[in-house]
């Protein structure tokens, strides 16, 4: 097959308008990726003009709509023509169902949550006299919520985030994946061991963030008047990293993580916060400040008595561990805000 330089258009009206109804053949719309797939839609209307001349075939590398669903409903759309449903081709080289959040993810909440604690801490000095402000300046820093600000805010400056979308762990360091990750590409062998030394955050979120709308997808996170279901508490053991485990709190919804609904997931929930709690010093708790801030923003929701058994553990805890500045305002924050409350 021979492609002419001139035969290779771009997706405006100009350049659709070159296209020549005097002849037949084939136009081939090829896409990097599809979303919504608004701009595919109106590239078939334009191109009706040319539908006894032209077959069209959509070729796309990465389709990630929402669901099924939509899904299907481009596809009907892309291929109706005039001998039906299949007059054109779809062509989709990976298929996936994503969540589809732009206005508000979590990282928006983020910025809104930064901003208040923030101005938390500075009611926090209003109240304090010169005498105490001095033995709390070392306690409660806002240093890096300050410049978390400044990162979310120039995050599309930078094409998004990367290795930095969670907090990270009390010993400041950044959560990363390791060995044995069972959603990995590849289970074994080099390619196992290159992905888990090259990957970043923001794709093992990705994979987490896929898997979760897949069970909404699939009627297995169903919320209803009637019915709620929500992520087993043994998940946040049985993946034990930090990085899955940030990234399950950061990808589900609230109602998902709401294990106020009942005594026992409630202590299940608590036993699994606990466990970090006793081992602050290694990384069993690395993902411990992303677990407070959930419970700062009502998205991980506790009884009252498991919420203040874990705060109560943790204050004892903490006496012995250094340098923790970003832990301590999240938990003055949720003793204020959450637990008071």
């Amino acid at each position: 097959i021979e492609i002419k330089s001139e035969n290779i258009l771009e997706s405006n009206s100009e350049s659709l308008e070159r296209i020549s109804n005097d002849e037949k053949g084939t136009i081939a719309i090829i896409t990097s990726s599809v979303v919504s797939g608004r701009n595919l839609l109106f590239l078939s209307r334009a191109l009706r003009r040319t539908e006894k001349n032209y077959r069209r075939i959509f070729f796309t590398f990465l389709s990630r709509t929402q669901n099924k669903d939509h899904s299907d409903f481009l596809e009907s759309n892309l291929g109706i023509g005039e001998y039906g449903k299949t007059t054109h081709s779809i062509v989709n080289v990976e298929k996936i169902f994503c969540s589809n959040e732009s206005l508000e993810t979590p990282w928006h909440i983020e910025l809104d949550f930064i901003k208040k604690i923030i101005e938390f801490k500075d009611d926090i000095d209003t109240e304090l006299t010169n005498e105490d402000k001095l033995k709390e300046i070392d306690k409660y820093d806002t240093l890096y919520f300050q410049e978390r600000e400044s990162e979310l805010n120039n995050a599309s400056i930078k094409k998004g985030l990367s290795n930095n979308l969670f907090f990270p762990s009390i010993q400041n360091k950044t959560l990363n994946i390791r060995n044995g990750f069972v959603f990995a590409p590849f289970h074994s062998g080099e390619d196992h061991s290159e992905f888990i030394k090259n990957s970043t955050q923001s794709e093992i979120y990705f994979i987490i963030s896929s898997i979760l709308n897949e069970l909404r997808n699939g009627k297995k996170l169903i919320q209803s008047e009637y019915s709620k279901t929500v992520l087993e508490p043994g998940n946040f053991v049985r993946f034990n990293d930090g990085v899955i485990q940030a990234s399950i709190l950061r990808a589900a919804k609230a109602e998902e993580l709401d294990y106020s609904l009942s005594n026992r997931l409630s202590e299940q929930m608590q036993a699994v916060i606990e466990e970090m709690i006793v081992h602050l010093n290694d990384e069993h708790a690395e993902a411990l400040n992303e677990f407070l801030y959930a419970i700062a923003i009502r998205k991980l929701k506790l009884q009252t008595s498991s919420l203040n058994e874990c705060l109560e553990l943790l204050e004892k805890e903490i006496k012995s561990v250094e340098n923790l500045k970003i832990t301590l305002l999240l938990i003055k924050y949720i003793k204020k805000h959450i637990q008071s409350h």
